[in-house]
């Protein structure tokens, strides 16, 4: 069994309520499901609520979002080094009213 941190989100904007933030299990070592070079899109699954939620990023998503700068590094690299955030976005879009699977926007990170 992979280890697994928790940590809190913070509250969605979206959606108000006075509950306590929920937990996110984070599998630090399970890699992406699928990478696809053609389309520059990343498919991958954020476990919460004891179910696993389908999500796509694409390059051009995470440039709109941050810029040029990060050009030089794979969406995959980009991922893994940002998995927190980008876990905690699929969750926010989740509880705003997103079905599964969730496609992330720039405005969602």
């Amino acid at each position: 069994m992979s280890p697994q941190t928790e940590f809190e989100l913070a509250p969605c904007l979206e959606s108000a309520s006075s509950a306590a933030p929920p937990l996110v299990h984070v599998d630090e070592l399970a890699p992406p499901q699928s990478f696809n070079a053609s389309t520059g899109t990343l498919l991958f699954t954020v476990h919460y609520e004891q179910r696993q939620i389908t999500a796509y990023l694409s390059h051009s998503t995470w440039m709109a979002r941050f810029g040029l700068g990060n050009s030089d590094s794979s969406l995959l690299e980009l991922y893994l080094l940002n998995r927190r955030m980008i876990d905690a976005a699929v969750v926010r879009c989740l509880e705003a009213g997103s079905r599964n699977p969730v496609v992330l926007r720039p405005d969602d990170l």
